[in-house]
Formats: C-alpha cells, structure tokens, sequence
C-alpha cells in the first residue's frame, strides 16, 4: 500500500469513528467505500505485496475489497488485506 493512501484512509477512519456514526471493532474485516457507497477500495485479489490500491465498483465476490482493522496499543490502526501478508 502506498504511504498516501494509508494517511487518507486513517484520516478517513478516525473521522469516521469520532463522529460517532460507527463504531469500529479491531480485529474485523471491513470493506473500505467512499461516502456514497459507489466505489470500495480493492488490491485486485492480489496475495503480493506492494500492490496498487484502486477504487471500483463495491462488488460482493471481490475478495481484494475485504480488509482488516487493526487498532494498535498506541492508538493507530492497522489496514491489512485479508488475503494474505499485503
């Protein structure tokens, strides 16, 4: 992942959180979709690391739009693919 999606989608997630419209568990798999809900992002199903990370149409049987949060001692959270180590 490329580090300026990971500052986007940080931002995006503790604005999401402190806004009080959801809560986010860590450790569970979220698909990751703009405001509107027509675009998730999706690694393309790739298991390789250091792949690009785009935006298409939310699609059920797209396991590359399947991510894990992880929120860490220190209080950041952790965006990882749920198909492997990317």
């Amino acid at each position: 992942m490329k580090p300026f999606y990971k500052i986007v989608l940080l931002c995006t997630l503790l604005l999401w959180q402190s806004n009080g419209t959801a809560t986010i568990l860590s450790g569970s798999t979220y698909r990751l979709c703009n405001e509107n809900l027509t675009k998730a992002l999706t690694n393309g199903g790739s298991t390789a690391n250091d792949v690009y990370i785009t935006a298409v149409t939310p699609k059920e049987s797209d396991k590359g739009q399947a991510w894990i949060l992880t929120q860490g001692s220190d209080g950041y959270w952790q965006i990882k693919s749920s198909l492997g180590e990317v």
